[in-house]
């Protein structure tokens, strides 16, 4: 097969016209502004490769009179290929003296026939033709060069798990580049940390490749190697200076990435938990010194946003020293960044306030528990009052769904007909994470209130009080809504043409993962019948099996069984009311309320 390069995706009219074309489905827009009949598109795959096996037989048996064939030149040395898995396990337990008696290192070179090596490749560009040649001639003849001697392997490789990974995961997968060089676990001069991240990504990359492939192999493949990488965490862990090097707490997060692609139950979303857990208790002992590095501060950054995401999920406080590293980390940063870290300072102290009420039952004073939580809120709502002209977002309405077919293919279709367009992802991110705080801080107010008209009939029918209670509830529906409206910019829709708000279709795996919070929360806010959690959970639906992350589909069990959050006030023509007696939310495992009377 030969490759011929990247062909025209335009439609037959357009490229026989030399005009731009839009590649509307079904018919370009150019042709229907012009009342032109659209010939459709051309396989791209069959344009790209062409079988010239025949011409190729048919030039040999022609003879060789018309060909030029240049100076014979030295072969050019061949970088060996990745080791399959299986043979990664076992040469990481063998000694470093059986690695260094005979056994071939990634630099081994194979030599030509004449016994030269050479480092340049490129030399093999010289070569005008290669002739096809049949037994006898191979005999007869003494050729420069022969075929390679390490064949392909359909095995997963080391290179091939990495590169996937790190294909589709291009925003937390630029941390693992930063000073980064691969090694076997098995290379000599490779640190405990060091074998135990590259464990960790090729278990990682082998479970993104077993869900595409659909492949069951694969996915017993990418099993052993997470509990390779596990071995390995662990001696990095018990040595001190390890334990403090980045490579050890990069382990961990992608450990973690593991956990949320494979986790299809309920209870194996604890398993993420307890990594998240571990990477709290490295941080802490890091202390602010590793925030100085660059690969330092991208690891910090990416593991509190889980660590407070799985606080405020548990009704746990985080940790101080992470506060603290944040407001470090605000100095060191850019003027966005900052601005990005003063919300997650705002969604710590919300996480300690919810902890103090269900987990540590420090405050069991509604009235004191109120103000706190107001005073969080206005901090909120100070925070996205002052945001920065980059983090505005544009709204779209798409009226049919013949349309958004036509336009973005089979993605979600938008709740309410309404989706959002950012300036890039981890804008898209932040905004989710503000939502998801307001959606908990109204959350706090309602379940004070509602314990409080408990105490006091007379409070409980104030016209007053049902009112600003319905004015809550509200705000709670239009964080969910604003939501559910960015998903279609996690999973790959783009603006209008020429426009800069776009989003690499490469971004839309770690799209899927950062859905998964912000769409359960906003599916807790409804009701299980509800069509906003229904929705939701077609979204989930699509993540888990289209995308391959297998926690969306955990959470989608949890949108069939558990409850909404706030099933335990009534909506009337007044306002709200609540319920004397507690609701189904007081069972809730992943959907915890506040207090449930």
């Amino acid at each position: 097969m030969v490759f011929c390069g990247k062909p025209s995706k335009g439609c037959g009219e357009c490229r026989s016209r030399k005009i731009r074309c839009d590649q509307g489905r079904p018919t370009c827009s150019q042709c229907t502004k012009g009342n032109r009949a659209c010939p459709g598109y051309r396989d791209e795959l069959s344009l790209m490769f062409r079988d010239e096996s025949q011409q190729v037989v048919r030039k040999a048996k022609t003879g060789s009179s018309g060909r030029r064939s240049k100076k014979k030149q030295p072969a050019a040395a061949v970088p060996k290929p990745s080791p399959p898995l299986s043979e990664l396990r076992s040469s990481s337990t063998s000694s470093p003296e059986a690695s260094s008696a005979g056994k071939a290192s990634p630099s081994t070179s194979i030599q030509s026939p004449s016994g030269n090596t050479s480092t340049d490749i490129s030399e093999y560009n010289d070569i005008d033709e290669v002739q096809l040649i049949n037994g006898d001639q191979l005999q007869a003849q003494d050729l420069a060069y022969q075929p390679w001697k390490v064949q392909p392997s359909w095995k997963l490789t080391v290179d091939e798990a990495v590169n996937y990974f790190l294909r589709h995961n291009v925003w937390p997968g630029e941390i693992f580049m930063v000073n980064f060089e691969l090694k076997s676990p098995g290379h000599p001069s490779a640190t405990p940390s060091e074998q135990a991240q590259v464990a960790a990504l090729v278990s990682v990359g082998t479970a993104m490749l077993s869900r595409v492939r659909r492949s069951k192999e694969l996915e017993l493949a990418a099993e052993r190697e997470y509990g390779h990488a596990l071995t390995l965490l662990t001696r990095a862990v018990c040595n001190e200076k390890e334990s403090k090097a980045n490579q050890t707490l990069s382990a961990v997060l992608l450990l973690a990435i593991f956990e949320v692609i494979t986790s299809r139950s309920i209870m194996s979303i604890e398993k993420w938990t307890n990594h998240i857990k571990g990477a709290a208790a490295l941080l802490e002992l890091r202390g602010p010194e590793h925030l100085q590095s660059e690969e330092g501060l991208k690891l910090f950054v990416q593991l509190r946003f889980q660590i407070i995401t799985s606080c405020l999920q548990r009704g746990m406080a985080v940790p101080e020293s992470l506060l603290e590293c944040t407001k470090i980390a605000m100095y060191l940063r850019p003027q966005i960044d900052a601005y990005c870290d003063r919300l997650i300072c705002i969604a710590g102290r919300l996480s300690n306030l919810r902890a103090g009420i269900i987990h540590s039952k420090s405050l069991t004073d509604a009235n004191e528990t109120l103000s706190a939580a107001y005073a969080v809120e206005a901090e909120l709502l100070a925070w996205v009052a002052a945001g920065p002209p980059d983090f505005l977002y544009k709204t779209y309405d798409c009226s049919s769904v013949e349309e958004w077919v036509k336009m973005f293919g089979y993605k979600p279709f938008p709740y309410n007909k309404q989706y959002h367009v950012y300036r890039d992802l981890w804008i898209c991110h932040t905004w989710n994470q503000y939502r998801c705080a307001r959606i908990i801080v109204c959350e706090i107010i309602l379940s004070c209130l509602r314990r409080l008209s408990a105490a006091s009939p007379t409070m409980a029918m104030s016209k007053e009080l049902q009112n600003h209670c319905a004015r809550i509830r509200n705000v709670t529906r239009e964080l969910a809504s604003d939501i559910c409206a960015s998903v279609a910019y996690h999973l790959g829709v783009e603006g209008a043409p020429g426009s800069a708000f776009t989003v690499p279709t490469n971004y839309c795996y770690v799209g899927g993962m950062l859905l998964l919070w912000p769409l359960t929360l906003a599916g807790g806010t409804e009701p299980i019948d509800h069509p906003l959690r229904v929705w939701i959970r077609k979204c989930l639906r699509l993540i888990g099996h289209s995308i391959g992350i297998d926690q969306a589909l955990a959470l989608i069990d949890v949108l069939e069984s558990e409850a909404g959050v706030f099933e335990g006030m009534e909506e009337t023509e007044d306002g709200v009311i609540f319920r004397a007696s507690g609701d189904a939310s007081a069972y809730n495992r992943i959907l915890i309320g506040t207090w449930n009377i």
